[in-house]
């Protein structure tokens, strides 16, 4: 008898857990799913340092119809094969290859894996040396930062307004990529 009474006893403590967690629930449908309904989703890359250098970071942005946006962090590997329409995922759910939408050079690495080489080159643009790797010269005017000048134009040109923190997102970071590919706009980027 004394069993039954704590069983109940847990129970009702369960039962009334249960529904004051409920009433914190939106009351209609409609409600949740506007409350999850995400405005637009895309590609994000970020140069930040790191310990070992320097660190390349993918991401799928999320930006949510009240402007507030969420990064999910993913590998290059995965940017490159969701990018190419390999794998169905957001932001390319149509799976279409956006690496020849916006005329980015792709291909395939020695052990058969898509590649996207200009990904290669993306930290050039932050570092005029990589750090931890002597030779590695890149097309910053200072050592560890764009000059100046340099993060005027990245700011007007791709809404980058602290390459530390910002990411370069959606249409400007395929912007950027599709730069990156030409000398004329690398020479322009050193001059700065």
């Amino acid at each position: 008898m004394l069993n039954l009474k704590r069983f109940l006893k847990y129970r009702i403590g369960v039962l009334f857990t249960c529904l004051c967690l409920a009433s914190f629930l939106p009351s209609s449908t409609s409600e949740a799913s506007a409350m999850r309904v995400a405005t637009k989703s895309y590609f994000g890359i970020l140069v930040s340092v790191s310990t070992i250098g320097y660190d390349m970071t993918y991401a799928v942005i999320t930006e949510e119809a009240d402007g507030s946006k969420s990064h999910r962090h993913i590998n290059r590997q995965d940017f490159v094969y969701i990018a190419q329409g390999k794998w169905k995922m957001k932001p390319n759910v149509p799976q279409t290859n956006l690496f020849e939408q916006y005329g980015i050079a792709w291909g395939y690495d020695d052990r058969n894996r898509l590649h996207c080489p200009i990904l290669d080159t993306v930290w050039k643009i932050r570092y005029r040396e990589l750090p931890h790797k002597r030779g590695a010269f890149g097309w910053a005017n200072d050592t560890y930062m764009p000059s100046p000048a340099q993060q005027i134009y990245l700011y007007e040109n791709f809404g980058v307004y602290n390459i530390n923190n910002d990411f370069f997102e959606g249409e400007n970071m395929w912007k950027l990529l599709q730069s990156l590919q030409s000398d004329e706009w690398k020479a322009m980027y050193r001059s700065l």
